[in-house]
């Protein structure tokens, strides 16, 4: 688990290293050597100052005894336990050291991080640590995940039989030897035993049953072709942290029979995924029974197979992210939301008036915040110029002191679509921008600002537009443009702030901060949630956003006339926007993430859109090759999760992998063909 974390967080753009004990082999990660297999606990404390000191997070793997990481570095720490080693002690060690390490485990740990978060990979190890006195709501349960072949290998023609694992006591590899005679007496065929470690070397001295072939280590690509060839897997172990070899043996449509043990139990459904034993005995008779019905065992491996599929390592990787980034946000007061949850601002329908039937052309997202003067004079002129049209309107109140929803809700009243809502406190505007985007409807999406200092004769002519380009910005200062009513000294601070962001993000733009942009629906959707400033400047971000990954952006000239009331103060506003500007250049494109579907051997066409339509109508979805992509902004990882199951039902046989997808992988050069297509699905040219 460790080294499959390090890679993909590695490959994910974190800065990585593993500090072990005993022989290391190269990886695409940092390795540090650190002693023995005892010595490594004594130097740690050292290796780490002189090293890691700097480190955002650390994390503890306890087998058996952790590092107490917790008593001796006060930044964050996570306690990583596989299993609670309860006899594993006396069957190790002697007796004094089996007591140490029994009262290290059981006593000093649940006390070094009593405030700390621990992650268990399996329900039996959440109740084993539980049980040890810590908090509940400390346990974060992160399974191991599994490689899932796109397809199976053939079977072996003959009854052959897997045990598989590192020769400890703990394995029971030895009682194989005990119970095959009586499984090949009655089946025939071969055991394979693969594996080493300590008790190897005991277990070939043993004589061998006749089949019963002993093979010692495997590489992977011959591991991987035992668990294709084998009838079922064998695992005799006294307990596990969760047995991972039970999933990779299910990712090959191969059964498991186990024992009713911590780890074990979880990693196989009985009746479904395998066969549960409480005894030696009992555990023949599944043996026996798999060996014997070939209907059993295909109709265990197709949903060991299925389940295999729930537990990828990117689901894993994701899942020990949230944790991650929990156990830092709770040292760092005002850190974002957790990686893949969206930073979405909280809010609520106050009015809403008709939904009309079928999709809205476009939905029209206005922030407003203390805008009760203002409003009275602009929301008739925005009646009026969607009257005729099948548009949506939805003003999003910033929380305001004043009468502004009262007064919204007043002149919006009536209209075949709009609603109000109202964010739950005070967020800025992009916030209140972002939540309209969540909840829009429409084919496009656009935002303005609550004055209409932009002439909304310009309405139709973005429509039109956004026929031809994912995203259209209005330009008061792109050729043809006419603002009137800028002070001179608010047209120097446009005008630096515009060069400075040019500067900053690269972007060729002429106007940044004119409220007036509109974007085909998916890409709004990707881009907002991708979207991590509030403030004033969000617009900047944005756009950024909106180009990185491909999008068409066209500037169009608009005809702008300030609006008395404004909000913005010369001086300060300024010093704040460039305070901002720096936050966006700095964190651009770093720490958001969207939740993907993947989905193999499929097409749109059909069940699939229908259903997408149904469950998920604000997910992007394209095809690319034989495969589904379908993005989901806006979802949290239950709604993913739920989906991702409603899918499986719906779609038996097909492959869906969900993971979450970080902005540095969305945005990086390999994945150039996967934006092009959901770009184009958002065109509705695919």
């Amino acid at each position: 688990m460790v080294d499959q974390l390090a890679s993909r967080l590695t490959l994910r753009g974190h800065d990585v290293a593993v500090m072990t004990g005993g022989p290391i082999a190269p990886r695409d990660y940092e390795i540090v050597a650190n002693g023995g297999e005892l010595s490594q606990y004594a130097l740690a404390p050292v290796a780490y100052a002189r090293q890691f000191r700097d480190r955002d997070l650390v994390v503890d793997v306890a087998n058996g005894i952790p590092f107490f990481v917790g008593a001796w570095r006060d930044k964050p720490s996570i306690c990583l336990v596989h299993h609670i080693h309860t006899d594993q002690w006396s069957q190790r060690f002697s007796a004094p050291m089996a007591s140490v390490g029994r009262a290290l485990e059981q006593r000093v740990m649940p006390r070094v991080y009593r405030d700390r978060s621990f992650i268990a990979v399996s329900p039996s190890t959440s109740a084993g640590l539980a049980a040890l006195g810590v908090d509940p709501a400390r346990i974060h349960l992160v399974p191991n995940g599994v490689e899932v072949p796109l397809e199976l290998g053939a079977r072996s023609p003959e009854p052959l039989f897997l045990a598989l694992g590192r020769m400890v006591p703990h394995k029971r590899m030895e009682l194989l030897f005990d119970l095959w005679p009586t499984v090949r007496h009655q089946v025939g065929g071969r055991l394979v035993v693969a594996g080493d470690g300590p008790s190897a070397e005991a277990l070939r001295r043993r004589p061998l049953p006749e089949g019963l072939e002993l093979i010692g280590r495997v590489d992977e690509a011959q591991k991987q072709q035992l668990f294709g060839e084998a009838w079922a897997l064998v695992h005799p172990a006294a307990w596990e942290g969760w047995g991972i070899v039970v999933m990779e043996a299910a990712a090959h449509a191969t059964p498991t029979v186990g024992f009713r043990v911590p780890g074990v139990q979880d990693a196989i459904e009985d009746g479904t995924t395998g066969l549960l034993a409480g005894t030696d005995d009992e555990f023949v008779e599944h043996w026996l029974a798999l060996g014997r019905d070939a209907e059993l065992r295909d109709r265990l491996g197709a949903a060991a197979r299925q389940r295999a599929g729930d537990y990828s390592w990117d689901a894993t990787t994701d899942k020990f992210l949230e944790v991650a980034d929990a156990a830092l946000a709770s040292s760092r007061p005002g850190r974002s939301a957790p990686p893949g949850e969206p930073t979405l601002p909280r809010y609520h329908v106050v009015e809403q008036w008709g939904t009309g039937d079928g999709v809205p052309e476009l939905s029209i997202v206005i922030p407003a915040y203390n805008e009760s003067q203002r409003l009275p004079l602009a929301l008739p002129r925005l009646r009026e110029a969607v009257a005729d049209h099948d548009w949506e309107v939805i003003l999003v109140d910033d929380c305001s002191t004043d009468s502004t929803v009262s007064v919204a809700a007043d002149l919006l009243a009536g209209l075949p679509r709009a609603r109000v809502l109202q964010l739950d406190q005070h967020r800025g505007k992009g916030a209140a921008v972002k939540a309209g985007v969540a909840d829009a409807t429409g084919g496009l999406i656009m935002f303005m600002d609550a004055d209409m200092a932009t002439d909304l004769e310009h309405l139709p002519e973005m429509v039109a537009h956004l026929e031809e380009h994912d995203a259209v910005i209005g330009s008061r200062y792109a050729p043809g443009a006419v603002a009137a009513g800028l002070t001179p000294s608010r047209d120097n601070v446009s005008r630096l702030f515009l060069t400075m962001s040019r500067n900053a993000m690269g972007l060729r733009l002429s106007d940044f901060q004119c409220g007036f942009k509109g974007f085909r629906a998916p890409v709004a959707r990707v881009v907002f949630h991708l979207m991590k400033e509030h403030g004033w400047a969000f617009d900047v971000e944005l756009l950024a956003l909106t180009n990185a990954v491909g999008a068409d952006i066209h500037e169009m000239p608009v005809r702008w006339s300030s609006v008395q009331g404004s909000h913005i103060k010369i001086l300060s506003d300024s010093a704040k926007m460039v305070r901002d500007l720096g936050r966006i250049a700095k964190n651009y494109g770093r720490s958001a993430s969207l939740y993907l579907l993947e989905l193999h051997d499929v097409t749109l066409a059909g069940d699939l859109s229908a259903l997408l339509e149904k469950v998920a109508p604000a997910a992007v979805a394209a095809e690319l090759g034989q495969d589904v992509l379908v993005l989901l902004p806006f979802t949290d990882r239950a709604s993913a999760d739920q989906l991702s199951r409603r899918l499986r039902e719906e779609l038996p046989g097909n492959q869906v992998r969900l993971r979450l997808l970080p902005v540095e992988e969305l945005l990086a050069p390999r994945l150039h063909r996967e934006r092009e297509a959901l770009l184009a699905a958002g065109r509705g040219d695919s």
